[in-house]
């Protein structure tokens, strides 16, 4: 990483701003090592620490923004009080470990929960984004993005694909205007997406165990929170009532 930010300089000089997330056992012992390579954020998982307070501390003495990332199993209150200490949160929306894994909209409560408390707070997700699951998280309060797979995909291919994500997540994320949005290259074509109103999501939780968003299901693993009255204002406080 030293050498590609040798090549490319930081954001302040009209570069690139570098987050890098770590999903490593014990991630105090990277804090130095990323700061030195040309880091601007280090963002860690929250189940791999016993002291998140103190990684923070240390990664802000380090001169660089934190990033919490909290797993799909895990509650999002577990974290809450940790939250207006970081910078980001990061929202895992698959399996931490290894790419082209399916986008779980079932994490998605967690983006309008996290928005609905922390107004300012830059909401990331992780995990199966593409054209077509954009949206959901958009309209969910996720400013912010990690895809992999979408992007590389012959079709409908990087620059279209790119194009896509980032206008979604600037229309419903960030709030602009169709002037500001991303010109879309003049080669894409009309994507299909799945449900992305969130409030579709949060009532599909409530019939069973299981989530059905398009053709995929999963275990919903916080149905408690998914029941609970605060997210329910949640959800409504965004408009999705």
């Amino acid at each position: 990483m030293g050498r590609t930010r040798d090549e490319v300089p930081a954001q302040e000089d009209q570069g690139c701003f570098f987050r890098l997330p770590y999903e490593v056992s014990e991630p105090g012992r990277w804090v130095d090592d990323v700061k030195d390579a040309g880091g601007d954020q280090f963002t860690f998982h929250y189940e791999a620490t016993p002291e998140p307070e103190a990684l923070i501390r240390q990664i802000h003495a380090a001169g660089m923004k934190a990033g919490m990332a909290v797993k799909p199993g895990t509650q999002v209150e577990e974290c809450l009080q940790f939250v207006s200490m970081v910078d980001m949160v990061l929202i895992m929306t698959v399996e931490p470990g290894f790419g082209g894994q399916s986008f779980m909209p079932h994490m998605m409560p967690k983006a309008l929960f996290l928005r609905n408390k922390f107004p300012d707070l830059d909401i990331q997700v992780d995990g199966g984004l593409s054209p077509s699951t954009i949206d959901i998280a958009a309209k969910a309060g996720v400013n912010s993005i990690v895809a992999g797979s979408a992007v590389f995909k012959p079709e409908p291919g990087p620059a279209e694909s790119i194009a896509i994500l980032r206008r979604s997540i600037e229309r419903f994320g960030n709030g602009k205007d169709e002037e500001s949005l991303t010109a879309l290259p003049s080669s894409t074509k009309k994507h299909k997406s799945e449900p992305s109103d969130p409030m579709e999501i949060s009532e599909s939780i409530y019939d069973g165990d299981n989530l059905t968003v398009g053709a995929s299901s999963a275990p919903s693993q916080n149905a408690a929170m998914y029941k609970d009255e605060t997210f329910k204002k949640c959800v409504m406080a965004w408009g999705f009532g």
